[in-house]
């Protein structure tokens, strides 16, 4: 686990590093958010999860804005069904596109590699643990609140493993 999750960081960190170097205050510098997910794995009712991101514009492209986001992701309330608890935790990065519709509203398809661990809780049929690697896409938009505030929605689907998230959130931008 900890070697995908490293392996996950170093990509990103390395993908960034460029951007860090040749930084234009045109595009906006690093922003954060958190939020919560509609966290809804097949087979199983819908949960709830925490999702925290923080994201670094690289370059503008044509109109939008290419840019490197990490995400993780946290079951708070567990998607159930017939007493089988399901936990999962993701850790993800993505390359996005920004692009601004109208000064204020932007739309952001996203595509990445996926770290996600999964724990079932099945009572008296037992327990059961998985971790993969794994591709996520999706595409998600934006308004902008204040200045440096945006209120967003993403929606994620994990490729193999039949979970998808509906994040809506806060970020902020340095």
């Amino acid at each position: 686990m900890m070697k995908t999750v490293l392996s996950t960081i170093t990509l990103t960190a390395i993908i960034s590093s460029t951007a860090i170097a040749s930084h234009d205050d045109e595009i906006g510098g690093i922003y954060i958010g958190g939020g919560v997910s509609q966290e809804s794995p097949i087979w199983y009712d819908s949960g709830m999860a925490g999702a925290l991101n923080i994201g670094l514009p690289l370059l503008r492209v044509g109109k939008g804005v290419l840019t490197t986001e990490a995400e993780l992701t946290y079951s708070l309330s567990s998607p159930s069904r017939n007493g089988i608890d399901f936990t999962a935790t993701t850790f993800a990065g993505y390359a996005t596109y920004i692009y601004d519709l109208a000064p204020r509203f932007y739309i952001k398809p996203r595509i990445g590699a996926v770290y996600r661990s999964y724990s079932i809780d099945g009572g008296i049929w037992g327990d059961d643990t998985n971790s993969n690697y794994g591709l996520a896409y999706g595409l998600g938009g934006g308004f902008r609140l204040f200045e440096k505030t945006d209120l967003y929605m993403d929606y994620t689907m994990h490729d193999g493993s039949d979970l998808t998230h509906l994040t809506i959130g806060v970020q902020y931008q340095f």
